[in-house]
């Protein structure tokens, strides 16, 4: 494992500094669409339109990826990303600013195939699920501090743009120390693997990274207005969020150790329905105070944030190691459909007679899944 962890180091330490400037940049994105007036809906769009990207960009860039190579591609990508958050400040028209997102989502979509498939090809069968607890502590750790440093001071032009550009930029120097021997290509003759085949094969992993979508680009989207009903300061929403992430990160290295303990499917589906049970108090956010409101939150991210690692390894390891590419690009595609749809359906739920309708939100999301696919899990453990 030690190896492995030299191998992947420049890949994580890049994309965690690349997520401390897009953390930062979206839940400030959010904020700023609030203050100017736009309804729920319009902010849930904008995180709608960035996730349609990142599905989008997923599946068209995945012939790229295998040409170029993971290391070539990881880097015209981050470029892309510094590009289009410097384009942001040129305009405050909502239809312009739905347009830089949707192309910032596409880079996003690239980037997570390119690493993830580069983290789950390096690592062996019995290694998978620790190997990729270590991409997901840099991804949530990343985007946690990327919470922590926003403030009054720091949403103001420039540093607004500049924070994330730099974070970016260091991060794409980092790649420039990688060993190229160690850069991976795709093969081109892997054979094709449709959507309907990775449902039929790995129905929990694929929804389950639906699932994922639909929780975790609401709560990046949307509960920085959650905080805002609660009438909590700005710094108060991005201690709450940083701490939700931290709980995130922190879980990702024993649950990836689980994972690799203990089925995938059953441990997936206990995630899911702690994640329900945890959801609960949430609905009286209103009446907590707020170090109890940050200890649930806390817990809360342990459990939402450690779906997508879940369902993407379930998912992989039951297709072929020589479709690896081809099956994260699935998953991907999937959590994309879900981060689509979350953002769109849940200011619905937002706009009901109760304050913390939002979380009411995540608890049906949540009871969907297991219904659909409890009964699926307890069929294989008896």
């Amino acid at each position: 494992m030690k190896e492995l962890k030299k191998k992947l180091l420049a890949p994580i330490l890049s994309l965690f500094l690349g997520t401390i400037g897009n953390s930062f940049f979206g839940t400030l994105l959010s904020l700023d669409l609030r203050e100017l007036g736009f309804s729920n809906l319009a902010v849930g769009g904008i995180v709608s339109i960035y996730y349609l990207g990142m599905m989008l960009g997923s599946w068209f860039l995945e012939k790229k990826i295998l040409k170029f190579g993971f290391s070539s591609s990881y880097l015209v990508l981050v470029l892309l990303n510094i590009l289009f958050i410097a384009l942001f400040p040129l305009s405050e028209d909502l239809s312009y600013w739905y347009l830089i997102r949707f192309f910032l989502g596409v880079v996003l979509g690239g980037i997570f195939v390119i690493v993830e498939s580069w983290i789950l090809l390096l690592a062996p069968v019995e290694k998978k699920g620790e190997a990729m607890s270590w991409y997901m502590i840099g991804l949530y750790s990343g985007a946690s501090l990327g919470q922590m440093i926003l403030g009054d001071t720091t949403k103001l032009y420039p540093l607004n743009v500049l924070i994330p550009i730099l974070a970016c930029t260091i991060g794409m120097g980092v790649l420039f120390f990688q060993n190229k021997a160690q850069d991976l290509k795709g093969s081109e003759e892997s054979p094709e693997l449709s959507t309907r085949t990775v449902i039929e094969v790995a129905p929990l992993g694929f929804f389950g990274n639906l699932l994922s979508g639909s929780t975790l680009s609401v709560f990046y989207g949307l509960v920085p207005l959650y905080g805002k009903t609660l009438e909590l300061s700005t710094q108060q929403i991005g201690l709450l969020m940083g701490i939700t992430i931290a709980g995130g990160f922190i879980g990702q290295w024993p649950m990836g150790k689980i994972s690799d303990l203990f089925p995938k499917d059953r441990v997936l589906m206990l995630n899911a329905s702690t994640l329900f049970i945890i959801s609960i108090p949430m609905l009286f956010g209103t009446h907590l105070p707020f170090y109890l409101m940050c200890i649930v939150m806390f817990i809360f991210g342990t459990l939402a944030f450690t779906l997508y690692p879940l369902a993407i390894n379930s998912l992989c390891e039951k297709i072929p190691s020589n479709q690896t590419i081809s099956a994260v690009t699935k998953g991907v595609v999937a959590y994309g459909i879900g981060c689509v749809i979350g953002p769109i359906v849940a200011p619905f739920f937002m706009e009901l007679q109760f304050k913390e309708g939002l979380f009411f939100y995540f608890l049906l999301n949540t009871a969907l899944f297991i219904v659909l696919f409890g009964k699926r899990v307890f069929l294989k453990a008896s």
